[in-house]
């Protein structure tokens, strides 16, 4: 009696790891650290019985090994994780992921189709399939699929965000501006106050650009490319000293877009 209670102790014991090293490495992949991420799940792989958790162990790996920028081991265990269980959503969005990464948008949006084919309220096989088709230039399409990406979860900043920069890309700025506004007032971000302002440079209204600008450049103050938007919009308010500012930070030195303002 006493030693089946030890072993049915131990079974238990390892049930326990198992299962941690597999929650733990989705935390890790969910928190970035993506080698700490992978090395728990392979842990876990080597040990799990249950089919969908081993599953769910292949399509996390997977995901981190994919952002981690090892497709081909990526693409291996996201397709064991699709064979092991063909009716889970998760590998064929991670897998889609993947392709859009790297620009393989047909393949991308197939798998995203097969994602929500198993489950319509997937709200990121949505989003993500809006931008593989804003990449084709099927802004129409795309602006669909973010839509139903809103529906679902309409408190995600990235959705309107998306959806924004899709209006962007179709001449809508009002539109535009009216999700920007909405990614903005649910989670500010810098990307976002960059992405307004290039709305408002389209418009003109140079200030508003300037402002936006200037709101991204403190919450992220090593951004180039928006240090040099914001030195444009200063040269056409007449703002010539805060250009010269701008145009003489050093991530700027090599750029040959502020050398010629230099020589002017």
């Amino acid at each position: 009696m006493m030693r089946t209670a030890t072993c049915f102790c131990v079974y238990l014991i390892a049930t326990s790891s198992i299962c941690q090293n597999l929650d733990r490495g989705i935390v890790e992949y969910e928190h970035g650290n993506l080698s700490e991420s992978i090395r728990l799940l392979s842990l876990s792989i080597k040990n799990i019985k249950n089919k969908e958790e081993l599953s769910k162990a292949y399509t996390y790996r997977g995901a981190a090994n994919g952002m981690s920028g090892d497709f081909v081991i990526a693409k291996t265990d996201l397709l064991m994780a699709i064979n092991i269980d063909p009716m889970n959503n998760l590998p064929y969005y991670y897998m889609g992921k993947i392709y859009l990464l790297n620009d393989s948008i047909l393949c991308a949006i197939d798998y995203f189709d097969k994602a929500i084919g198993l489950n319509d309220s997937d709200d990121k096989s949505y989003d993500n399939r809006a931008i593989a088709k804003a990449k084709m230039n099927k802004f129409e399409a795309a602006i669909m699929d973010e839509d139903c990406a809103i529906k679902i979860c309409q408190t995600n900043p990235q959705y309107y965000m998306n959806r924004g920069y899709i209006y962007f890309k179709m001449n809508n700025f009002n539109l535009a501006i009216a999700d920007y506004n909405m990614s903005i007032s649910i989670n500010p971000s810098a990307k976002c106050y960059a992405n307004r302002g290039q709305v408002y440079q389209a418009l003109k209204d140079h200030e508003a650009a300037i402002l936006d600008y200037s709101n991204a450049l403190k919450m992220n103050s090593n951004n180039s490319d928006v240090i040099l938007l914001r030195a444009q919009e200063y040269l056409l308010v007449g703002n010539n000293k805060a250009a010269c500012i701008d145009f003489s930070d050093t991530t700027l030195s090599n750029n040959s877009l502020a050398k010629y303002y230099f020589a002017k």
